[in-house]
């Protein structure tokens, strides 16, 4: 498969595609990746006022991330549609949750919340990152990692901000302001007009309507699988990790805000950085430094220390999700079988996190629950070397 053929989804459908603006991409990134993160630093406060155990508070994790997983894996052309849908279901899930916390309704109604803006949130994210794949296809690659950048931006506010939030306003105010947030997003996608369709259709190249082969397909869905579980049980336990075994306050556990600012940062950067240097390198090495970071945050992972570690473990997972979805786009499949790709990272997401609540509770170690990141990690680095996927090449040697 030529360079040229590589560059876009294998869909016909794309190039009647009405793409929004750069602006609503990336507001679109930011409030999804706020919707994402929001979980884990709300979870101490969350499993307090719902007396709920460690396998309680994992529950709640696999309800938000099964409700992504759906999200992501209903996403279908046009993907404005699916845009304008998974907005309305953050808009009713956020809202949802505000009045379960604000009436003190049962455990259910809450998870039930939670399942419904994930999958909201996942709608958004997948069809989001597939729409930036359509109006940025000559530079995919660091335009994603970018893009993702601002996601970053969005799930580190939520360390940053809901701490100190909550302790000084009901829950019920914060999620309903989420909501409205959210619900400017909906309006503003509603009525604008696409300003890019002239340069998709004008880079649209012929690719085979086939789309991904099944082992391919396969390949994709379990990568993202593996690396949904692991960044998703770091920024879901990493506060309660901080509170239980630094003695951190619940206004401001250090660890989970590191780990979302590093990985934001070094986004940042990557997105330049990939414009000269090559991609699988530089994803395999990533893989290699997370390994290391989390094996160095458990064994030694005490008092300031503690958020040094996770900072690096974010910074060496940030340029992984842009760069895999980037060879992903690259292999030529269709919008359908990205978004389900997609949306198995959702899946891993509800998964381990539930899984490192399970083995909490039953050995009673966090601290040792948490070796299953470690062990996820592992299994991404050896897929990185069964199958060299055709990932996008740097700017200046595209054709």
């Amino acid at each position: 498969m030529t360079s040229t053929q590589r560059v876009q989804p294998a869909d016909a459908t794309v190039r009647a595609e009405r793409v929004p603006s750069a602006a609503l991409l990336h507001y679109a990134a930011l409030l999804s990746g706020f919707g994402t993160a929001f979980l884990g630093p709300s979870l101490p406060a969350m499993t307090g006022a719902l007396h709920l155990s460690d396998r309680g508070a994992g529950a709640l994790l696999a309800a938000q991330f099964t409700g992504a997983f759906l999200g992501g894996w209903t996403t279908r052309t046009p993907l404005r549609r699916c845009m304008l849908r998974g907005y309305t279901a953050a808009v009713l899930g956020f809202a949802s949750l505000a009045a379960a916390l604000l009436s003190h309704l049962p455990a259910g109604f809450t998870l039930a919340a939670l399942l419904l803006l994930g999958f909201g949130v996942g709608q958004i994210i997948t069809s989001n990152n597939l729409l930036a794949s359509l109006r940025w296809p000559r530079r995919r690659g660091a335009a994603l990692t970018l893009l993702n950048f601002t996601w970053s931006a969005g799930a580190l506010c939520a360390p940053l901000l809901l701490p100190s939030l909550l302790g000084r306003h009901a829950p019920a105010f914060i999620f309903a302001a989420v909501a409205a947030l959210l619900a400017a997003g909906l309006l503003g996608t509603a009525l604008a007009s696409s300003d890019a369709a002239t340069p998709v259709e004008a880079q649209q190249p012929a690719t085979s309507a086939a789309g991904l082969s099944r082992n391919t397909f396969l390949y994709f869905c379990l990568q993202l699988f593996l690396y949904g579980g692991v960044e998703t049980s770091l920024s879901g336990w990493l506060t309660t990790y901080d509170l239980r075994y630094t003695g951190a306050t619940e206004a401001f556990a250090a660890s989970t805000a590191a780990f979302w600012f590093c990985l934001t940062g070094t986004r940042a950067a990557a997105s330049a950085l990939l414009l000269r240097l090559p991609e699988r390198p530089m994803l395999r090495t990533g893989l290699i430094v997370t390994i290391c970071m989390l094996a160095a945050l458990l064994a030694f992972g005490h008092g300031h220390l503690l958020p040094v570690l996770a900072g690096l473990t974010g910074a060496a997972l940030a340029p992984w999700f842009p760069l895999l979805f980037s060879g992903l786009v690259g292999e030529g499949p269709t919008a359908a079988q990205a978004g389900r790709i997609v949306a198995v990272s959702g899946l891993g997401a509800a998964a381990l996190p539930w899984l490192v609540g399970q083995v909490s509770a039953g050995t009673g170690s966090l601290r040792e629950a948490l070796l299953l990141p470690i062990a996820g990690t592992i299994a991404l680095l050896f897929l990185s070397f069964r199958r060299a996927p055709a990932l996008a090449r740097p700017l200046e040697n595209a054709s």
